[in-house]
């Protein structure tokens, strides 16, 4: 069983795939296994390492409180990644997840040379009931996993997820049955309930220049607020709402989710522009580009809002609403130049456009 010592504590971890890194960190209250979508996905591509956090599934779950909180949460991750080699990594955390890698880029990054934050911040516009509704996490997981799990299916935050289906509802079941309750309720009470709102964060996310992507799911009113901030804030983020999704975007929508991310980390903020009369490859430096990831059916209106200046360059990964065959015909009607279109998924197709007046 692969484990690693950091920080104090041995920390259960899984390697897949050759290549660049990709970091993988789970949400609570679930562990590495959520990811196993996105592990056989990315595998054909990167270097996979995904773990159990400290308190969950099978790395060491202490019994001190002093032994949790968002700093030792971090540092885990960093420590996890120094251990392995494996620095820079592209780094993709869902939830807590989310936060442990927002803040790991904060810290260290160096360490970070992309950051995919999904459904990141729940809690940050209340902190207060935040805190109250850790305290519940605890005093359920006090009662054991099956009690958490039944009590879970009224927070809506992981309800969502569970209301899909009996398939959703029993996968969720699976996932917390397999941690240990105070591992559970120590992570509530001492690295949820204390770590800062994303708010409080805006000075450090507006001198972050590490290559972002903020990604939420259309039905998970507590992270809708603090995406958009995200993504305002930080220079050059982009922001991908997924459609229908709930707080577990990547289970929800797995194909959608792997390709963008895949087109996202094939090249962070930079696309190759198939432009006429010039050899694909070639030096852009000249171009004003603006690289976005988004679904096809926001593209014309981001078009219309963008502050962009006539005859400016946009890129922007759109799919699984469409043909590539559709996508010249509309835009050209509404008064835009497309410049190149180039299928990088499955579904999802990489749009050069030249702004209309």
């Amino acid at each position: 069983m692969p484990t690693a010592r950091v920080n104090g504590v041995s920390l259960y971890y899984e390697e897949a795939g050759r290549g660049a890194p990709l970091l993988l960190i789970h949400a609570f209250p679930v562990g590495m296994r959520m990811w196993a979508p996105q592990v056989a996905f990315f595998a054909r591509h990167f270097r996979v390492i995904s773990y159990d956090c400290r308190g969950f599934g099978r790395s060491e779950a202490p019994t001190a409180p002093t032994a949790y909180s968002q700093t030792l949460s971090v540092a885990d991750a960093h420590g996890l990644l120094t251990q392995l080699g494996a620095q820079p990594a592209a780094v993709c955390g869902l939830s807590m997840g989310g936060n442990i890698a927002l803040n790991l880029a904060l810290a260290h990054p160096e360490s970070v040379r992309a950051l995919i934050p999904c459904d990141t911040g729940a809690g940050s516009e209340d902190p207060d009931g935040f805190r109250a509704r850790c305290a519940e996490y605890a005093e359920a997981a006090r009662h054991g996993m099956e009690a958490f799990f039944q009590a879970a299916l009224g927070w809506a935050v992981f309800a969502g997820f569970a209301e899909r289906g009996a398939r959703e509802a029993a996968q969720l079941r699976e996932f917390i049955l397999a941690q240990p309750p105070h591992g559970i309720g120590l992570t509530a009470l001492h690295a949820l309930a204390t770590r800062p709102p994303i708010y409080a964060l805006r000075e450090r996310l507006a001198a972050l220049r590490v290559p972002t992507l903020v990604v939420y799911g259309e039905h998970d009113e507590a992270c809708v607020q603090t995406s958009g901030f995200m993504a305002r804030t930080i220079p050059g983020a982009r922001l991908w709402m997924v459609p229908g999704a709930s707080h577990f975007v990547n289970l929800d929508a797995p194909e959608p989710f792997n390709e963008t991310l895949l087109a996202f980390l094939r090249e962070p903020g930079r696309y190759p522009i198939p432009l006429p009369g010039r050899e694909r490859g070639e030096a852009d430096a000249e171009l004003d580009l603006r690289t976005e990831v988004c679904p096809y059916t926001f593209l014309k209106s981001k078009l219309a809002l963008e502050p962009l200046a006539p005859g400016q360059l946009l890129r922007v990964v759109v799919g699984n609403e469409t043909s590539a065959a559709d996508v010249p015909r509309s835009l050209t009607g509404a008064g835009h130049v497309v410049l190149g279109v180039e299928q990088v998924g499955a579904t999802l197709w990489a749009i050069t456009v030249r702004k209309g007046t």
